[in-house]
């Protein structure tokens, strides 16, 4: 249902998701085995589904967007301790995400409770707001990148992000720390440029800081915590 397949082939979710959003809730619930098959996809933005006659070729170019509890419970880091799960119980849940799969999501977001006062005085920018300041950066990603005949800094590769991708030299040197730091290998750093890239995009800045480094490679896998 997810990849696409069956008898007479037809296109699954991720093909349906094309050129939109694909949201996949409880990911942690998902077979290890059915997250695999998103590695492809995701890379690709297309999917290939093979029988002995012939070989299928379906358009996934989507946006992933996933929710996961850290445990089966729920409460896993929970400050006022109510996860009840053991050790082994928390490694089997979580170790259905795998590293190749987690590699290939940019942004890792861990959500803390949150308290009344903070729920209820709804201090952030609100959703018109931030309409505007996307809106904005996609404009100035289109200027920049129609030369080269792209119009989203997600879609450079590795060359036309060196080329495109102008970073102060005290960024360079932070890029430089943290991809021998955190054992990146090129993928993952291209990645960590790209999300710094947009950043810089929201904020109208013309140079990628060492500040925006700092906060797109903060949004990568913490093993710590995963």
């Amino acid at each position: 249902g997810l990849v696409g397949g069956g008898t007479v082939p037809v296109p699954g979710e991720i093909s349906l998701a094309h050129q939109g959003v694909l949201f996949l809730d409880e990911l942690g619930e998902y077979q290890r085995g059915v997250l695999e098959h998103l590695r492809q996809p995701m890379e690709d933005k297309q999917i290939l589904i093979s029988r002995t006659a012939e070989k299928l070729v379906f358009p996934a170019d989507f946006l992933l967007i996933a929710a996961t509890n850290p445990c089966r419970c729920g409460y896993y880091g929970d400050p006022g301790g109510r996860c009840r799960c053991t050790r082994t119980q928390v490694e089997q849940y979580q170790g259905r995400l795998t590293g190749p799969v987690l590699d290939r999501i940019d942004l890792h977001l861990y959500l803390e409770p949150i308290d009344y006062r903070s729920l209820t005085q709804g201090n952030g920018s609100g959703s018109e707001t931030m309409r505007e300041q996307v809106q904005l950066a996609r404009k100035i990603q289109y200027e920049r990148l129609l030369p080269a005949g792209l119009r989203l800094n997600h879609q450079m590769n590795y060359r036309q992000a060196e080329e495109l991708i102008h970073m102060t030299d005290s960024a360079e040197k932070l890029m430089e720390k943290i991809y021998s730091g955190m054992r990146l290998n090129p993928r993952n750093m291209l990645r960590i440029k790209k999300v710094a890239r947009t950043i810089a995009d929201l904020s109208g800045k013309e140079l990628v800081t060492e500040e925006h480094i700092a906060e797109a490679a903060g949004y990568r896998r913490k093993e710590d915590v995963l």
